[in-house]
């Protein structure tokens, strides 16, 4: 373990290397791109301004030429003026660059790449910025005699603008602003060249370190590398068992697992369970007293309705006594009744010898008024006394016949109410005692069903009293259960804590050990390559 700890060690040392090679050569390209590429892109941009300059000046000195032999006569000026723009034409500098002549107007004298502005009046162009390019010269020659101007124009072989540097200056002699410039894009180039040369100098200087620090490393390594080949084989069979017994440790705990989870999950159902009974025993607990103290009530109020119907009874057996006592009764009225109708038969009867006896007294006023009147005035007396017995005789007789009438109708009467009063009271009679017998036998029934009611409700309340004790015990038993219940769900909870422990250690264990296979194995590896390498 110590010679595995010392090659992790110089592994480390070998990785730290690497890291300082490569840290070390970050702050060197972090210099050279933010500090030294910078100030050589403006050194570079400053000499080409320089050898723009350098090389205007240089044709300068062909202008003084050819205007010199102006001056001696040798030539005209028109011809001096031509000698020295064709020679200016075909000369370059550097990439492909040109020189232009235009006056102060400004008007384009010679231009060797657009042939077509020859002539032509430059005052109004301009380059896709808007600045007016040739009046911008025109007035650094007037004002300065030479400068730099910045503007956009099209490289030779192009259409397209492109930013360029020129510098212009003033030949007094013939009024002619001579210009000479450099593109961006070409300082740009050069910037970029160099550049990548620096980078590339910084890579192979950063590679370079890296090998070194390898190869420092690798000599550190081969130093105990030969050793260590017994130890990885000792590690891996270590590791093998390791494995081997985190294996069986984790299909355990995964048994153990499910096992738990299994239990928890029934002991939580049967919980459950167990909770609903009791709140079922509690209600059927209450439903029982209930029903007791219903059934209490009922046969209170049976035996009250019993003793109602017992009354009931006595009474109706009361009330058939009297209705024979009053059927005997109306017999008797209706013998009397009889007796009265005899009576006004008699009185119609004597009414009957009223009348005749008023007939017979009628027709001896007759006779009697009859005889006064053939007595003349000695009968008047007797006449005027026959009158009135023959008026008192007319007044006894209407009486007499509406005595008569009188008797009768009454006798007509009580006739027709005894026959109506006999059939009425035989129907009433009749009904009352079928109405008595049927209540009479529905009493007797409901008597007998009542009986049978508060036997039952008697019964009934017994029970609904060992219900409610039974469920008082079974409700005392179930909460012990349900204790006992929370009791082993805690157990098992905690059981599955330890087993979820043992699984997590188990799994680390397994984790551990197939790290360290693999460190093995890379180890091993890495021994093989060093001792072939050696060898």
């Amino acid at each position: 373990m110590h010679i595995l700890k010392q090659i992790l060690n110089n592994i480390h040392s070998l990785k730290v290397s690497i890291g300082f090679a490569v840290l070390a050569a970050i702050p060197l390209m972090l210099v050279f791109l933010f500090f030294t590429l910078p100030s050589y892109q403006a050194r570079i941009e400053l000499s080409k301004k320089n050898s723009v300059q350098t090389a205007l000046e240089a044709v300068f000195n062909t202008l003084q030429f050819y205007y010199d032999k102006e001056k001696s006569g040798e030539i005209s000026e028109q011809q001096a003026q031509k000698f020295a723009s064709e020679e200016l034409k075909i000369l370059r500098y550097g990439n492909n660059e040109y020189f232009w002549i235009n006056d102060l107007h400004p008007t384009m004298i010679m231009h060797p790449f657009i042939p077509n502005l020859i002539g032509k009046d430059l005052s109004d162009m301009k380059d896709p910025t808007g600045k007016k390019i040739f009046q911008e010269m025109v007035q650094t020659v007037q004002n300065y005699g030479s400068g730099f101007v910045d503007y956009m124009w099209p490289k030779p072989g192009s259409a397209e603008p492109q930013p360029k540097t020129s510098y212009v200056k003033l030949f007094k002699p013939w009024n002619w602003m001579i210009g000479h410039g450099v593109y961006a894009d070409d300082i740009a180039i050069e910037v970029r060249k160099v550049r990548n040369e620096n980078l590339l100098w910084f890579a192979i200087a950063t590679i370079l370190a890296i090998f070194v620090s390898l190869w420092s490393g690798t000599q550190q390594l081969i130093k105990v590398i030969l050793p260590v080949q017994q130890v990885i084989q000792t590690l891996k069979e270590e590791t093998d068992e390791l494995m081997s017994t985190a294996n069986e440790l984790n299909e355990t705990s995964q048994v153990l697992n499910s096992a738990g989870s299994s239990q928890a999950s029934s002991i939580h159902e049967t919980a459950a369970a167990m909770t609903q009974m009791n709140e079922m025993i509690a209600k059927t607990a209450a439903s029982a007293k209930q029903s007791s103290s219903l059934s209490a009530r009922t046969k209170q109020t049976v035996e009250q309705s019993l003793n109602s119907l017992e009354s009931l009874n006595e009474a109706m057996k009361e009330i058939k006594v009297a209705q024979n006592g009053m059927k005997e009764t109306i017999a008797i009225n209706l013998e009397k009744m009889k007796e009265v109708a005899s009576i006004i038969n008699q009185i119609s009867e004597k009414t009957k010898v009223i009348n005749d006896i008023v007939f017979q007294t009628k027709l001896l006023s007759f006779n009697a008024s009859v005889e006064a009147a053939r007595a003349g005035e000695s009968g008047k007396g007797f006449a005027v006394v026959a009158e009135e017995v023959g008026n008192l005789a007319k007044l006894s007789g209407n009486a007499s016949i509406e005595i008569s009438s009188i008797v009768s109708t009454s006798n007509q009467r009580v006739v027709e109410l005894n026959q109506i009063f006999k059939e009425n009271f035989s129907t009433a009679i009749e009904q009352v005692s079928k109405s008595l017998e049927i209540g009479l036998k529905n009493t007797k029934n409901s008597l007998e069903m009542l009986t049978s009611v508060v036997e039952m409700a008697t019964e009934s309340s017994e029970m609904a009293e060992t219900i409610s004790t039974a469920n008082m015990e079974q409700s005392k038993g179930s909460k012990e259960a349900t204790n006992a219940l929370v009791l082993m769900e805690q157990t098992s909870q905690k059981m599955n804590k330890i087993v979820e422990q043992t699984d997590n250690y188990a799994s680390h264990l397994l984790k551990c050990s197939q790290e360290l296979t693999k460190l093995s194995d890379e180890l091993n590896k890495i021994v093989s390559v060093k001792a072939a390498n050696m060898s």
